[in-house]
C-alpha cells in the first residue's frame, strides 16, 4: 500500500472517530436536556403542592388523604426519574455524565427531605383541626347553644381569651388548648421552614447545573464536528494536492508521450522526405538518361532494353508515389485544391496514359462521357485524375481479355454530384474480400502481388481521397466475370470563363524565343538530364553546382529563368532563393526544381521567394504550363531596349543563329592525338566546355563594368587555351583584344560579341563531339558483343 492511501485511510479514521464522539456528546446533551425537563416538572409539582399544603387551613373542604397521596406521587416521580436515568445509554466521554448522576442523587435527597416536611405539616394541620374540633365541641356543651349562628364568634372570643390562660377551670379544655398551642407552634415552625426559599434552591441549582452540563456536551459535539470538518477539509486538501500532483505527473507524461509521438511523426515525415529525395534523385537520372538514349539510339535491341529500364523505373516511381501519398493522407497533410475544370481535362490524360497499356493486352477501352461540354466543375482535378488513373490501372492489370469501360455522369437526383465508374471483365473479387482490398497494403489474394505486382495501396488511396472529398465508393464484383468501381463526389459547378483563363493553351507561347536558364543542381547526372530536357525545347542552360555559385552567376548575368534544386552543398536552394529575392532583390523568375514531394518543402520554397515548384523529373506538360503561366514575367523582365536608346548589350546567341562553320575543335591536332584514349578525350572536352562557359560570363560582366583588370585576366587565360589547342582564329582574336586591354583600352563591342559567338560555336561543337564519342563507344561494345556471340556459335557448330 502506498503512502497516499495510508494517509487517506488514517485521516478517514480520524474523521469517523470525531464524528462518532460528536454524536455521543450530542446524545448525552439530549439525555441531560430530557433529565432537566423531568427535574423541572418534579420541582414545579413540589412547589405547587407546597403552596396547596400551606393554604390547607383555608380550604377545609379538601380531604387530607388526597394531599398525602399527592406527596407520595411526587416522591414516586422522583424515583422514576432516577430509575429512568439509570436505564439511559450514556457515553462516558466527559465528566458531565458523572456530574449529572451526582446532581440527580442530591436532588432526590433534598426532594425527599422537603416532601417529608410537607407530609409532617399535613399531619400537624390534621391534628390541629381535630384538636380545634374537640375544643369547639367542649365549648358548645358548656354553653348548651348548638346550631346557633353566632356560636363561632363566641368560640373565637373564648379562644382568644382563654387559650393562653393556664387557669382554665375545665381540665379537658385546658388539655386541648395546650395541645392546640403546641400544634400551632410546630405548624408555624414548619411553615416558616417551608416558606424559606433556601430550602428550594436545590431545584434551581439542579436545573442550572443540568443546563450547563447539556450545553457543555453540545459544545463538545460542535467542537468534535468542527474538528472532523477540519480534518475532512485537510483530507480533501491532501487528496486534491495528491490528485493535482498525480494529474501534473500524468500531464507531464502525456506531454512527453505527445512530444515523443510528435517527434516520431516528424522523424517519419523527415524520413519519407529524405527517402523521397534520395530515391527520386537517382531515379530522375536513370529515367532521364534512359529517355535520352531511347530518343537518340537507332538500335532495336537498345530501344527494347531502354524500354525495360523505363518501365521498371516508372513502376518504382509509382510505388514510391503511392507510399508518399498514403503517408500524407494518413497524417492529414494532404490539402485539396479548388480549381475550375472540364471533365475532359480529367479523362483525356488518363485515356492517353492507359491506352498503350490496354493495346498491349488487346483490351477494348470504352469511354462513355454523359456530361455536356458546357458544364464545368470546381474541385481538385489532380486528385480526381489520380483516382481515375488508379481505378483504370487496376482494371487493366487484372483483366486478361475483354474490355474496360469508363463512364462519367451527373447524379439525376443530386446534379451537383459527379459519378465516375470503371468496369472491367477481369478476374473479379470474392465477396468476403470486398472490404480487405480497400485496406492499406492489402490485396484480394496473397498471390496477387507475386503475379500482378503493386504495393496494395492503390485502392486504399482511392478510398481515402474519395472520403477526403466527402464522396463515397462502392464495389460490385463477381469472380471470373468482372468488377465495377463507382465513386460519387459532390462538386459545385464552375464557370467557363475561369476555366478558359486557366488553360495553358490560351497563354502567350514562348516558342519564338528560347530562354536563358540557370540550373542550380549538384547532381551531375540530373544536371545533364535537365539540361538535355531544356535543350530539346530550344533553351540555353548554365549549370551551378550549389546555391552560392547560383547566386554568383545570377548577379553576373541576366537570366530568363532560374531552376533551383534544394539539397545542395554549401548553400541549399531555399537559402539561395531567399538571398536572391530578399537580400539582392533580384526579380528573375525562380522555379523550385526538387525531388521533395511534401507540401512543407514546397511551402518553404514559396515562402523563400520561389514563384513555382516543379517536381523531378521534369515533364513537358508541367514545365510548359509553368512557363506559360509566368510568360508575362519573362517578357517584362527581358523587354529589349527601345530603338532610340542606342543601348547594345553583350549576349549569347541562340545555337541556330550561330555560324557553325566557325568551329575549330574538330581541327585541333591536340584533341585528335588523344582521341584514342576515350577517358582523357571526354575529360578534356568537358573541361574545355566549362572553361569557355565561364569565360563568356566573365567577358560579359567585365565589359559591362568596364573592368580592364578582369578582362585582361580572362583574355590571357583564353589566349593560353586557344594557343595550346591550336585554335588559330580564336587565338588571334584573343591576342588582339588582350593587347588593347593592356593599353587600358576597352575593345569594341563587335569584337567582344564575335569572340563570344566563336566560343559558343566551339562549346556546341564540344557537346556534339562528346555525344558522338559516346555513341561510338556503345556501337563498339555492341559489335564486340555480336562478334563474340558469332565466334561462340561457330565453335559450337564445330
Amino acid at each position: 500500500m502506498n503512502s497516499p492511501k495510508i494517509v487517506t485511510l488514517l485521516l478517514s479514521s480520524i474523521v469517523a472517530a470525531l464524528f462518532t464522539v460528536a454524536y455521543m456528546s450530542y446524545q448525552n446533551s439530549r439525555h441531560i436536556e430530557n433529565t432537566l425537563t423531568d427535574v423541572t416538572t418534579v420541582g414545579h409539582e413540589l412547589l405547587g403542592h407546597r403552596d396547596t399544603i400551606l393554604n390547607y387551613q383555608y380550604q377545609q373542604q379538601r380531604r387530607h388523604f388526597l394531599i398525602t397521596q399527592r406527596i407520595t406521587e411526587i416522591e414516586k416521580l422522583a424515583k422514576a426519574m432516577l430509575k429512568k436515568n439509570t436505564t439511559i445509554t450514556w457515553f462516558p466521554i466527559s465528566s458531565n455524565v458523572n456530574k449529572t448522576n451526582q446532581q440527580l442523587a442530591s436532588f432526590e435527597q433534598k426532594l425527599i427531605h422537603t416532601s417529608t416536611m410537607l407530609d409532617m405539616l399535613v399531619g400537624i394541620q390534621v391534628a390541629r383541626k381535630y384538636a380545634y374540633l374537640s375544643l369547639e365541641s367542649l365549648f358548645k356543651q358548656a354553653l348548651n347553644e348548638r346550631n346557633n349562628l353566632g356560636l363561632e364568634w363566641h368560640f373565637v372570643d373564648f379562644m382568644n381569651q382563654h387559650l393562653l390562660d393556664n387557669n382554665v377551670a375545665n381540665p379537658q379544655i385546658k388539655q386541648f388548648a395546650m395541645q392546640l398551642r403546641q400544634i400551632d407552634e410546630r405548624r408555624t415552625s414548619l411553615r416558616t421552614d417551608l416558606l424559606n426559599e433556601h430550602n428550594y434552591e436545590f431545584i434551581e441549582k439542579t436545573e442550572t447545573a443540568l443546563r450547563q452540563y447539556s450545553h457543555s456536551e453540545l459544545n463538545n459535539a460542535l467542537m468534535y464536528c468542527l474538528g472532523a470538518v477540519t480534518v475532512l477539509i485537510l483530507m480533501f486538501s491532501i487528496q486534491a494536492y495528491l490528485r493535482f500532483t498525480h494529474l501534473k505527473a500524468l500531464n507531464k507524461e502525456m506531454a512527453a508521450a505527445s512530444e515523443k509521438a510528435l517527434n516520431a511523426a516528424k522523424a517519419k515525415s523527415q524520413f519519407l522526405a529524405t527517402m523521397s529525395h534520395e530515391l527520386r534523385t537517382p531515379m530522375n537520372g536513370v529515367l532521364g538518361i534512359a529517355q535520352i538514349i531511347a530518343g537518340e539510339t537507332k538500335e532495336s535491341a537498345t530501344k527494347k532494353n531502354v524500354g525495360i529500364i523505363l518501365e521498371s523505373g516508372q513502376h518504382l516511381m509509382t510505388v514510391l508515389n503511392d507510399i508518399l501519398d498514403f503517408s500524407k493522407i494518413e497524417e492529414n497533410k494532404l490539402e485539396l485544391e479548388a480549381v475550375h475544370f472540364h471533365l475532359n481535362q480529367i479523362l483525356m490524360p488518363v485515356v492517353s496514359a492507359i491506352t498503350p497499356l490496354a493495346e498491349e493486352k488487346n483490351l477494348t477501352l470504352e469511354i462513355n462521357n454523359q456530361i455536356p461540354d458546357n458544364i464545368y466543375l470546381i474541385g481538385d482535378s489532380a486528385r480526381l485524375r489520380q483516382i481515375l488513373f488508379n481505378l483504370t490501372g487496376n482494371a487493366i492489370k487484372f483483366t486478361a481479355k475483354g474490355k474496360i469501360t469508363i463512364q462519367a455522369q451527373l447524379d439525376n437526383i443530386m446534379p451537383s454530384h459527379l459519378i465516375l465508374s470503371v468496369s472491367d471483365t477481369g478476374i473479379g473479387i470474392p465477396p468476403h474480400k470486398h472490404d480487405a482490398i480497400f485496406a492499406s497494403f492489402e490485396q484480394a489474394d496473397a498471390s496477387t502481388t507475386r503475379k500482378f505486382g503493386g504495393s496494395g495501396l492503390g485502392l486504399a488511396i482511392v478510398k481515402k481521397l474519395t472520403e477526403l472529398m466527402d464522396g463515397t465508393i462502392t464495389l460490385i464484383s463477381r469472380e471470373n466475370v468482372g468488377s465495377t468501381f463507382t465513386i460519387t463526389i459532390p462538386l459545385p459547378r464552375g464557370e467557363k470563363a475561369i476555366v478558359a483563363n486557366q488553360d495553358p493553351v490560351s497563354a502567350s507561347p514562348l516558342e519564338t524565343r528560347p530562354l536563358h536558364i540557370l540550373l542550380a543542381e549538384d547532381n551531375r547526372v540530373n544536371a545533364i538530364v535537365a539540361k538535355g530536357f531544356c535543350n530539346k525545347l530550344g533553351h540555353r542552360v548554365d549549370i551551378a553546382e550549389n546555391g552560392q555559385i547560383a547566386i554568383d552567376k545570377a548577379t553576373k548575368e541576366s537570366y530568363d529563368l532560374i531552376l533551383m534544386d534544394n539539397h545542395m552543398p554549401e548553400m541549399n536552394g531555399i537559402e539561395a532563393t531567399h538571398y536572391l529575392r530578399h537580400v539582392l532583390g533580384i526579380k528573375t523568375l525562380i522555379f523550385a526544381y526538387t525531388a521533395d514531394v511534401f507540401r512543407e518543402a514546397h511551402d518553404d520554397f514559396i515562402n523563400a521567394g520561389a514563384d513555382h515548384v516543379l517536381t523531378k523529373p521534369l515533364q513537358n506538360e508541367s514545365f510548359y504550363d509553368a512557363i506559360s503561366n509566368f510568360s508575362h514575367r519573362i517578357q517584362t523582365q527581358n523587354t529589349p531596349a527601345l530603338p532610340g536608346t542606342n543601348v547594345i548589350h553583350l549576349h549569347r546567341e541562340n545555337v541556330q543563329d550561330l555560324r557553325l562553320t566557325e568551329e575549330e575543335l574538330s581541327k585541333s591536332e591536340l584533341l585528335n592525338e588523344v582521341k584514342q584514349d576515350i577517358d582523357i578525350y571526354q575529360s578534356l572536352l568537358q573541361s574545355l566546355i566549362e572553361d569557355f562557359e565561364t569565360h563568356i560570363d566573365e567577358l560579359i560582366i567585365g565589359f559591362e563594368a568596364a573592368d580592364t583588370e578582369q578582362l585582361g585576366k580572362t583574355l590571357h587565360c583564353l589566349k593560353g587555351i586557344t594557343l595550346n589547342l591550336q585554335l588559330d582564329n580564336l587565338a588571334n582574336l584573343t591576342i588582339e583584344m588582350e593587347q588593347q586591354v593592356r593599353e587600358s583600352k576597352i575593345p569594341c563591342i563587335d569584337n567582344f560579341q564575335k569572340l563570344i559567338n566563336r566560343l559558343s560555336v566551339n562549346i556546341h561543337q564540344g557537346n556534339r563531339l562528346i555525344e558522338k564519342n559516346i555513341d561510338a563507344v556503345i556501337e563498339s561494345n555492341e559489335t564486340a558483343h555480336a562478334n563474340k556471340g558469332l565466334m561462340m556459335k561457330n565453335n559450337l557448330s564445330r
